[in-house]
């Protein structure tokens, strides 16, 4: 089996608050890729964001109603290119939103894809997620560690991992 690829990502930055969110997915999709949508809100929002239609939670981490980010599995169907999902929460907030199309991935979300406990911020400056071993153990296995700032003060000026960077990935911030 071929390691699995990160096709496409889609970085969209929502300043202004709002209890919904159009988030636009990548341009091409194919059926049998599959789609990760991170979705990060700021204030009360981030405790009532509901689960999109035909998505599943993937990880989640709410600090203290504050702040949170999920992250939303899907298996593609093909015909989600271009579409958009509407992200809808509780309360009003701002929201920055990463979607990755991936293919070559094992083809069952809920036994090929693993996600650790998310973790709050722990520098301002250097990211640092948490280590994770895939439990069905050594193969052609695909890691993506994904932050996001929440105020437009974050500036990350360190990454652990030096490679494959997605677009957005320094820089996704909203306040």
């Amino acid at each position: 089996m071929a390691f699995p690829q990160v096709e496409d990502t889609v970085t969209r930055i929502f300043l202004t608050a709002s209890t919904s969110h159009a988030v636009v997915m990548p341009a091409t999709v194919n059926a049998g890729d599959l789609l990760l949508m991170t979705v990060s809100a700021h204030a009360s929002g981030a405790d009532g964001i509901d689960t999109p239609t035909g998505w599943s939670i993937v990880s989640s981490y709410i600090l203290a109603s504050t702040a949170g980010q999920i992250v939303y599995g899907k298996d593609a169907v093909g015909d989600e290119g271009g579409s958009t999902v509407t992200v809808t929460m509780t309360n009003s907030s701002s929201v920055v939103a990463i979607v990755q199309r991936i293919s070559g991935w094992g083809g069952t979300l809920g036994t090929d894809v693993e996600a650790t406990t998310p973790v709050g911020p722990t520098s301002t400056s250097a990211p640092d997620p948490p280590s994770i071993t895939a439990t069905w153990g050594a193969d052609d296995n695909l890691f993506i560690g994904i932050t996001t700032g929440m105020n437009d003060d974050t500036v990350y000026s360190a990454f652990p991992y030096a490679t494959n960077q997605a677009d957005g990935s320094a820089g996704a911030s909203a306040n």
